[in-house]
């Protein structure tokens, strides 16, 4: 059984899985060759900084004081910084760390930075296997480039299952004599099977499909960005339209009722009948939530023209071009995604699919290509604030949009003023 290990250190929910290193099945896949062999590794004292959004404490638990990686490089002697204080200012002090953990959006700002490093001419040279991450990720990494090179790798070697899903609980479309949810829905069809459940019951309100963090989740998943390639603000076409079409029936069609995000509607309130996200938690305390309620998942719904395509997950490591010590750092890097770093997220799939759940569902599933521009993370605080404001206020979809780009365009100058600085 291929072994994954937890580690949770882009953020509480960020798990990069772990699969064995060795010589690639298809040489090509690991960029440019170099000529020559890998150089001996050294076992002389050696301290690396690792940089993350993650606490302290987690760091501890998962690198500096990991029994694991203390044993394998006893010679190492690792630092902690916080990447939160911002990239650009630990560059401007002179304390950038040798790896950084961040998630996808942050590479922009890295390739801004001048931060990257092309990982390619390592990976040949220490015969590490590329055949183990998902293609889509490895894609996203180069185009952000810009020249395909492989300026960071995925902190994920996860191939077997995405977290995306759609949870459903059985009792309550029992209780209202509604069919489940099945497989392949698109939008539509999973807002549609919400409203027959959306109602007031013995002075109960349910509702019927609660989609986790909406307005950035589904652009993920429709592969948009905010900017286009002239630089400027671009919200216009028809994936644009479906955005902002499907953002506003779910909160029509659930009586205008816009809930909290995470999973505590679906677990601990139980008045939804669907949950839309990562359903990672749900199946690290599958057990417990079996004692509580009948539930289960079916795949994640897509759009209409991108059928079965989920949104993008996990994060990067990046091997910063400051780093002095690349060699050593590569040599970390390649043990926290090697196979001996073990548990997690394949083994919480698999004691689901025993305990009956519909684990095929988040099976093998594509994700898309998401390559995240300059202003995507100020961008999705601009977009979510323009979507509620759009469902507050009642706008039509068109009016919107034109808010929505005026917004997002008027804090993208702001960033490029003070990157002009």
């Amino acid at each position: 059984m291929k072994r994954i290990w937890k580690f949770s250190l882009v953020s509480a929910f960020a798990v990069f899985s772990l699969a064995a290193c060795g010589k690639p099945s298809d040489p090509s896949a690991t960029g440019a060759p170099v000529p020559g062999e890998a150089k001996p590794k050294s076992n002389e004292p050696v301290t690396l900084v690792f940089g993350m959004t993650g606490t302290e404490e987690q760091f501890k638990l998962k690198i500096s004081e990991n029994p694991q990686v203390k044993a394998k490089f006893p010679y190492v002697t690792f630092e902690y910084r916080s990447v939160n204080v911002g990239l650009e200012k630990l560059l401007s002090s002179n304390d950038m760390p040798d790896l950084i953990n961040v998630v996808y959006r942050k590479l922009p700002e890295v390739q801004e930075l001048k931060l990257g490093t092309d990982l390619s001419p390592m990976v040949s040279a220490n015969q590490f296997n590329l055949n183990t991450f998902r293609p889509e990720n490895l894609e996203s990494i180069r185009r952000y480039s810009g020249n395909g090179q492989l300026i960071a790798m995925p902190d994920s070697t996860n191939k077997t299952y995405s977290t995306y899903a759609l949870a459903y609980n059985k009792d309550l479309f029992d209780k209202f004599g509604a069919s489940y949810p099945k497989d392949g829905m698109t939008w539509d069809e999973a807002i549609d099977l919400g409203k027959k459940l959306t109602r007031m019951d013995g002075g109960q309100s349910y509702y019927g499909l609660h989609v986790n963090n909406p307005s950035s989740v589904l652009t993920w998943q429709q592969g948009l960005n905010y900017v286009n390639q002239q630089g400027k603000v671009d919200l216009s076409g028809q994936k644009w339209v479906e955005l902002f079409r499907v953002n506003k029936r779910l909160y029509d069609e659930q009586n205008r009722v816009a809930p909290p995000n995470g999973i505590a509607t679906f677990t601990n309130d139980k008045n939804f009948a669907m949950w839309a996200g990562s359903v990672r938690e749900l199946f690290l305390n599958a057990e417990k939530y079996d004692k509580e309620f009948r539930w289960d998942i079916v795949t994640f719904p897509s759009f209409q023209d991108a059928p079965g395509i989920v949104p993008p997950e996990g994060g990067v490591f990046v091997l910063t071009s400051t780093s002095k010590k690349k060699e050593a750092a590569f040599e970390v890097l390649s043990y926290l995604l090697s196979g001996e770093l073990q548990e997690d997220t394949v083994a919480i799939f698999e004691k689901g699919e025993k305990l009956g759940k519909h684990v095929d569902a988040v099976k093998n599933r594509k994700a898309s290509i998401y390559v995240a521009d300059k202003i995507t993370e100020q961008g999705d605080a601009v977009f979510a604030a323009q979507i509620k404001g759009m469902n507050t206020n009642q706008l039509d979809i068109n009016t919107a949009n034109r808010n929505a780009q005026e917004a997002i365009q008027k804090k993208y100058n702001e960033v490029q003023e003070q990157s002009a600085r």
